[in-house]
């Protein structure tokens, strides 16, 4: 297949899934409830005149396509009016500022960052690996899970968690402003600062690694 005609099909295809995102933004939750039983949802594409069967999982990566940009990054700002497919991958940033969603997927894969502040989400995933830093300001998120390694900067302010986990380990920096966080765990590993915004100086055990500087 010659280039333009590459590009031209690569278009269509794009508006082809465009149409199909905003006839997925208009169904009822009736709708996408049928299509994950027995029912599933037919949409004749109009490039191949071929039918597509939709199923729920897939409904819900459609809709996500009006709040993805060219990069992989998604961004929802309000509420979308569904919750995220199961498992969830983004090849860019996953920015949900505000969201009105309640609850992440239970596998959630990042490869950027993660912008979960000011939400009601009151956990993160079972399963979430995140490839840059993790956000969690003034959102509701009150444990964190154990084990968890964060690959660039994690910030609590203004949370209502008050321990940390057993093994966390954060690549760049802490921020604890405004948390209820009075101890360090043994295991904690911090390859940057460590900012407390005005808090109290926690415990700290020795066997505690801060790799940079504590800041008041």
């Amino acid at each position: 297949m010659s280039k333009p005609r590459s590009r031209q099909f690569a278009f269509q295809r794009r508006i082809y899934l465009r149409r199909l995102a905003t006839f997925a933004e208009r169904l009822t939750s009736r709708w996408v409830c049928s299509a994950s039983g027995r029912l599933a949802i037919v949409v004749f594409s109009v490039a191949t005149l071929c039918p597509i069967t939709v199923n729920a999982n897939t409904v819900e990566s459609v809709r996500l396509l009006n709040y993805t940009d060219n990069y992989g990054n998604v961004r929802i700002r309000h509420h979308a009016g569904f919750d995220l497919p199961d498992p969830f991958i983004v090849k860019g940033h996953l920015n949900l500022e505000g969201a009105a969603l309640t609850r992440l997927p239970n596998t959630l894969t990042v490869a950027g960052n993660l912008n979960l502040a000011y939400t009601e989400i009151t956990k993160l995933p079972r399963w979430i690996t995140v490839g840059g830093f993790i956000n969690l300001n003034h959102s509701k998120v009150a444990l964190l899970n154990p084990g968890l390694h964060v690959r660039g900067d994690l910030s609590l302010i203004g949370t209502p968690l008050s321990v940390l986990p057993q093994r966390l380990t954060i690549d760049g920096n802490l921020y604890l402003g405004g948390s209820a966080i009075t101890e360090f765990p043994a295991d904690l590993v911090v390859h940057g600062n460590v900012y407390l915004g005005g808090n109290s100086m926690p415990t700290i055990p020795a066997d505690t690694q801060i790799n940079g500087m504590i800041y008041y």
